[in-house]
């Protein structure tokens, strides 16, 4: 068998050794240079909410019978007449803050388009106000 001259083989061995970093830098530049895959972020079936339908506005509301509503004029209506249990919305309908006093209550400063409820749940007058303008509650 011939002999194998030692310049020959380093030059055998440095041939393989390129050949391993060509293919090497070729699967590590496709990686590098992929685009990843876009990330969605599902929420578990647990925690998603549907947003709100309609009836889940109004069943939030809890249900009132009589609105009487606060605008530049004063109260529409100033007298109302209600059955004992029912319940009453005050919505301030102004740009401005309204401070609605009602007989028996404290009820917050209410800001535009913001609303007070009030349950009447025993027999009487009830006079509102916001200082300058009133109404009164009758309740049977």
């Amino acid at each position: 068998m011939p002999e194998t001259h030692s310049t020959h083989r380093y030059l055998l061995w440095l041939g393989l050794l390129v050949a391993a970093l060509v293919v090497s830098g070729l699967v590590f530049n496709r990686k590098l240079f992929q685009q990843p895959a876009p990330v969605v972020e599902q929420q578990p079936a647990e925690l998603y909410v549907p947003p709100p339908k309609p009836e889940d506005y109004v069943s939030a509301q809890k249900g009132f019978q009589y609105l009487v509503s606060y605008t530049a004029s004063g109260f529409a209506p100033n007298a109302l007449s209600v059955k004992k249990g029912e319940t009453v919305r005050f919505t301030n309908n102004t740009s401005a803050p309204l401070q609605l006093t009602l007989a028996g209550t404290e009820p917050p400063i209410l800001d535009r388009g913001e609303y007070f409820e009030y349950t009447f749940a025993t027999s009487g007058s009830f006079d509102y106000s916001d200082g300058n303008n009133a109404g009164t509650v009758t309740v049977n």
